[in-house]
């Protein structure tokens, strides 16, 4: 059955399931464990739901972060989080090199918007890793137990009030 479509492309619940385990094994290597905030500022796209899965999966905490924040809605966001990882859009690499240092960002990880290509080649110079090719890595599944009580996702207000506050999922 299909799981999702973007533009012309449609993806499976299996293919979605594999895609979530693959980039799950991938965040895996990279040292995210259950617990860690995990940045993800991407728009609707089928990454985006994948780096939520996979997230979730491993026991960390997504952070999702709306693609629009410009660098001061992005340190206090993050730092307040205390998100180490983000998985973003290619296009806003410029964005989080002005951010990555101040917040201590560990890995960043660029999605192409139709990630069947590579992203362009901006950041690979500069540690950022492809969501492609932590997918394509061979990896293992953690073992992790997620309790239903544990924290899913940070979901930040817009702010209105004063500055954006994260609700707990």
């Amino acid at each position: 059955a299909t799981a999702m479509i973007f533009g012309s492309a449609r993806m499976t619940y299996g293919e979605l399931q594999a895609q979530v385990e693959a980039f799950t094994a991938g965040l895996a290597g990279l040292g995210v464990a259950p617990g860690d905030r995990v940045a993800i500022i991407l728009p609707n796209c089928p990454q985006t739901v994948i780096a939520f899965y996979a997230v979730v999966s491993i026991g960390g905490i997504a952070v999702m972060t709306n693609p629009q924040y410009v660098e001061r809605e992005l340190d206090h966001q993050w730092r307040d989080a205390g998100a180490r990882t983000v998985i973003t859009l290619d296009r806003l690499w410029p964005r989080i090199q002005l951010v990555k240092d101040k917040v201590g960002l560990t890995n960043i990880i660029l999605a192409g918007l139709h990630d069947s290509e590579k992203p362009t080649e901006i950041g690979r110079g500069e540690g950022a890793l492809f969501f492609r090719d932590l997918i394509e890595r061979d990896g293992v599944l953690p073992d992790v137990t997620i309790k239903p009580d544990d924290v899913a996702c940070l979901q930040y207000t817009g702010g209105t009030t004063g500055v954006a506050k994260g609700a707990v999922l």
